[in-house]
């Protein structure tokens, strides 16, 4: 069987929930731990996959682009509350 991970309910295929800081083993070698994205959407996780045997082959599977110290748009639908937005600012 072929599982689908992800950080929301709202993904069809989803076999497997996952959170920030979950690891999933792909093989003996292979670790790709689940990071949350802030102030993406709900549920928007990044991949980060690492191997374990030549530590210099790692890669970020994003879904979308990363911007680094800067943002493009949030999801207005999502972080549309003061507390929800105390996740940009204090995550």
């Amino acid at each position: 069987m072929i599982h689908a991970y992800a950080g929301d309910k709202r993904i069809e295929a989803l076999t497997r929930e996952v959170k920030h800081g979950d690891k999933i083993s792909l093989g003996e070698h292979v670790t790709i731990t689940c990071l949350f994205t802030p102030c993406h959407t709900s549920g928007h996780m990044l991949y980060y996959v690492e191997d374990k045997v030549n530590t210099s082959n790692t890669a970020v599977f994003t879904g979308d682009t990363l911007f680094i110290g800067k943002t493009l748009s949030i999801d207005h639908s999502f972080y549309s509350s003061r507390s929800q937005l105390n996740i940009l600012y204090n995550y």
